[in-house]
């Protein structure tokens, strides 16, 4: 539409101004949203998500998607371990009351 990589607006008094649009040597293009106070950046045919507050990238979509089918394995894996654990101690504790219960 706008024949550009990346382009921003703000409205201003019933009207729509531009984000100061950067280009780095590399080729990416990136600008600061005041309202979402983000730099958005279009980089290799993506938009990404800069928090200046917090200095780090947020996750897109694939990415936060990677993140929670990681941590939701995980999950899995320790609810796993521990679930043989509690049948180990459970067998290590009947293996116990038979021994007490052979002493005279």
């Amino acid at each position: 539409f706008y024949e550009e990589p990346l382009v921003g607006e703000y409205l201003v008094d019933g009207g729509y101004r531009r984000f100061e649009m950067r280009h780095e040597a590399d080729g990416r293009v990136w600008g600061h949203s005041p309202a979402l106070n983000l730099d958005l950046w279009w980089d290799d045919g993506r938009l990404h998500f800069w928090d200046p507050a917090m200095g780090r990238w947020l996750l897109n979509q694939e990415e936060a998607q990677a993140a929670l089918d990681a941590a939701e394995s995980a999950l899995t894996e320790s609810q796993a371990l521990a679930e043989r654990e509690r049948a180990r101690a459970d067998a290590l504790e009947a293996e116990l009351r038979r021994l007490r219960g052979q002493q005279p």
